[in-house]
């Protein structure tokens, strides 16, 4: 590249330690001409040697280190890309080991002026690359929700990125209303909002590059997971919320009952616990009566948010 972009990474954390201070380290690594790192910090209180290991890095220039109170997602996203100087932004997992052109393969395919945003590959450690998916990659559709795949090997056209791997233009971003702060819980199907978002309102290309490759390391505690544990009422509550939001906003009255229909077969009523048809439908209840609201408020609000 003659004139290299520059590219801010944003590093979102909550109640990270070691593996912070690790996935960091890796990325001071990479060999990139313009660049800056900055870290969206949400824990409360860090042990000692991570607050000793983040104020080092902060004095030393390598990162640029901004703290919130309130843990929030979408909203630590939507602050780093207000801080960033980069004309793109890519957000990766606090948990991660990069390939060494993370950076630059996200890069260069901004070099086609139709992309608008870029989905990066994730792999699992020790993943059996024999046995790779050969479905689509990010696409969504209001019966089967989300389809991820992100681990493929195929280039080609997106409906969404995944959180723990993306990258935007900055302005476009913007513009597009950043990250919606009404996805509640872990704020499970977020990036798919803005996707699906992103695609509609300024029509540019969502591309799955594969080069740009990292390692989600997927530790136990802290990130999203330990602002709602996995699979209890709580989880389920949040999950069918934020994925009905999705389909009421994005999609016609007929594929959103399709899409509650679908999700009545299969979100684990089999376990046979009495709870989970009370959940579904308050759920259910909340996310139109939301959506409802938002769109009350003016239809170029709703559909335009802004960060």
């Amino acid at each position: 590249m003659d004139h290299p972009l520059l590219v801010s990474v944003i590093v979102p954390t909550y109640n990270r330690e070691q593996v912070l201070c690790d996935t960091l380290a890796y990325l001071l690594e990479l060999d990139y001409p313009r660049w800056e790192l900055i870290v969206v910090d949400q824990t409360p209180i860090h042990e000692p040697k991570t607050a000793d290991y983040l104020h080092e890095l902060e004095q030393a220039g390598k990162i640029r280190y901004f703290k919130l109170e309130k843990p929030n997602l979408p909203g630590a996203r939507n602050y780093g890309c207000l801080q960033a100087r980069g004309e793109i932004v890519l957000y990766v997992d606090d948990d991660i080991i990069p390939s060494s052109r993370l950076i630059q393969a996200h890069a260069c395919a901004y070099q086609n002026r139709e992309v608008g945003s870029v989905a990066g590959r994730i792999t699992l450690p020790n993943m059996d690359e024999t046995a790779l998916p050969t479905r689509p990659v990010g696409v969504f559709t209001y019966r089967g929700g989300a389809v991820r795949n992100y681990e493929s090997l195929v280039p080609q056209e997106v409906d969404f990125a995944p959180g723990g791997n993306m990258s935007f233009r900055r302005d476009l971003l913007i513009r597009a209303g950043g990250f919606s702060p009404y996805f509640i819980g872990n704020a499970l199907g977020e990036e798919t909002d803005l996707g699906l978002r992103f695609k509609r309102i300024l029509h540019k290309k969502i591309v799955f590059v594969p080069e740009a490759h990292l390692v989600h390391l997927a530790v136990k505690g802290g990130g999203s997971e330990n602002r709602t544990n996995r699979y209890n009422h709580r989880y389920f509550f949040h999950a069918h919320h934020n994925f009905t939001l999705i389909t009421f906003k994005h999609f016609q009255i007929h594929q959103f009952v399709g899409n509650l229909l679908f999700r009545a077969a299969t979100l684990g009523w089999k376990k046979c616990d009495a709870m989970l048809p009370v959940l579904f439908i308050l759920a259910t209840l909340r996310a139109i009566c939301l959506s409802s609201w938002l769109y009350t408020l003016t239809a170029r609000r709703f559909r335009r948010q802004r960060i």
